[in-house]
């Protein structure tokens, strides 16, 4: 079994994970993802993995009919993410009875997991980062008004002692 199709209205092979082509948003056929062999199911979930971090985020989604050539890397990342997700979750399900899609499953669940994992962590350190950068700036601009305030009246201190 392909497991792709054929859109009636473009001509194009989409993966059956669409279930709109990506190119001119036509509905597709009645075939799904549920449809593919285990073996099918392992080569597309590796297939779709292997895109993790390929895509551009500038293209958020694939409804629009302006775009005629959508290339398949500009499909977004929650697009791609959903996909990806669609095939763990058949392949979890699949594994229940089959010990080695069960074993694929968990290796690609964590290869998953630390690809998107890392870039979470990398975007709470960064804010974080600039979070302790503003806190500083804050601290040091306060510091700086208390200590302007101190010499002021240490100054008016110093005259009217002065004056006396």
């Amino acid at each position: 079994m392909s497991t792709t199709q054929k859109c009636m209205n473009c001509a194009r092979d989409v993966d059956l994970v669409f279930r709109r082509c990506p190119h001119c948003n036509h509905k597709m056929g009645d075939k799904t993802i549920n449809d593919f062999t285990d073996e099918e199911l392992l080569q597309q979930t590796e297939m779709w993995l292997s895109q993790m971090g390929k895509v551009h985020k500038s293209y958020v989604d694939h409804k629009s009919t302006s775009k005629k050539n959508v290339d398949f890397n500009e499909l977004a990342t929650e697009t791609l993410k959903r996909h990806i997700k669609a095939h763990l979750s058949l392949l979890s399900f699949r594994g229940a009875s089959n010990p080695e899609l069960k074993a694929a499953y968990f290796k690609y669940r964590n290869q998953y997991r630390r690809f998107y994992n890392r870039r979470t962590t990398f975007k709470l350190l960064t804010f974080v980062f600039f979070g302790l950068i503003v806190f500083i700036l804050f601290y040091c601009s306060i510091r700086k008004e208390h200590n302007l305030k101190v010499e002021e009246s240490r100054s008016q201190d110093i005259k009217q002692e002065s004056t006396n």
